[in-house]
């Protein structure tokens, strides 16, 4: 190692101690945490949000899912209607909010006799992730899509 590196270390070794300790910081220990207060933890709980209720959080999601709604009609159901017509779908997606509103998983539940495997693939694929305002709390709820 060369010896100017070591001199500028050392040198800077020195200012660090000797400008703390001239602060009277070079010995301290550090924050002492003490527990708060029972009247302060009640407080701070009685400040948290509330979390939205389930049936909230199904509204949000339903008009969340209606936005999306018209573009899976047409990249998807439009598709599969031209080659079986009066074909119907009905699913119901089982979906997973954290607490900031973001989608964290979504399941698929399709009505037997009502779908096909293509148009179940197709709307899975094309459906982005919901959000829905933030319920404060993990949240699943059951959001409908039927077609014709």
């Amino acid at each position: 190692m060369p010896a100017a590196v070591v001199i500028a270390g050392v040198a800077i070794a020195f200012g660090l101690y000797f400008g703390l300790r001239a602060q009277g910081l070079a010995g301290s220990v550090g924050p002492v945490m003490v527990a708060a207060p029972r009247w302060l933890r009640w407080l701070r709980r009685r400040r948290e949000p509330v979390a939205s209720s389930v049936e909230v959080v199904t509204r949000q999601a339903v008009e969340a899912l209606s936005y999306q709604r018209s573009g899976l009609r047409e990249r998807c159901f439009r598709a599969a209607l031209a080659g079986r017509p009066g074909l119907t779908m009905e699913l119901m997606f089982n979906v997973t909010f954290d607490a900031q509103g973001q989608q964290i998983m979504r399941g698929t539940v399709e009505t037997p006799g009502t779908s096909t495997p293509e148009l179940t693939t197709c709307v899975q694929e094309q459906m982005a992730p919901l959000r829905v305002p933030p319920p404060g709390r993990t949240v699943q709820v059951e959001v409908p899509l039927r077609f014709p």
